[in-house]
């Protein structure tokens, strides 16, 4: 467990063996139903509590219904770890998939009025390694990468998705596939 000198965050390597999250990854993308609204990912969710769910409504933008499914063996376990790892529970499980090095998400903070901003937002890290970058929301010169390992962690520590940014931007060279799985307190 490592906090960031810069960032309200906490970097937990190894949470998931690295040979365990290649093969929990190759599992989950066969059997997840993925919605595609871009071509730069796949994304599905997982509701642990019976709540209204809205996600992409950044600076004006329209917000969008997200559905529930049913929570695969894999992903059970892997919820358990982080949780275990950070000492918090979650109710809901929003999982990115990126194919290749092309794959990104732009500029965001996690703002949806139905997550509990008193309680850390995680992201586990399946597949090849990524850079995240962090920016606080009132200062955009200052940019803090954080590679993030297969198997690795991030708590971004409560209150953090109102102050700080985060974006994943496209790599250069070959990259393989890349799974975020973001764990979120609801209210």
């Amino acid at each position: 467990m490592t906090p960031h000198p810069h960032v309200p965050m906490t970097y937990y390597s190894d949470v998931v063996d690295r040979r365990d999250a290649a093969t929990m990854m190759r599992g989950l993308v066969g059997v997840l139903t993925w919605e595609s609204h871009d071509t730069n990912r796949r994304e599905c969710f997982f509701l642990r509590k019976a709540v209204p769910y809205y996600y992409g409504g950044k600076r004006g933008k329209e917000i969008r219904p997200l559905f529930t499914q049913i929570e695969p063996p894999y992903l059970r376990r892997l919820w358990r770890k982080v949780e275990v790892a950070t000492n918090c529970s979650f109710e809901a499980c929003f999982i990115n998939y990126y194919e290749n090095e092309k794959g990104n998400l732009g500029w965001h903070g996690d703002n949806s009025p139905s997550i509990d901003q008193t309680r850390p937002v995680c992201i586990l890290s399946l597949g090849s390694p990524r850079i995240l970058l962090f920016r606080p929301c009132i200062n955009h010169d200052k940019v803090y990468p954080v590679i993030t390992e297969p198997g690795s962690v991030i708590e971004m520590h409560a209150g953090i998705q109102t102050t700080w940014d985060h974006h994943m931007p496209p790599m250069l060279g070959t990259h393989g596939p890349r799974m975020s799985l973001v764990f979120r307190g609801l209210v």
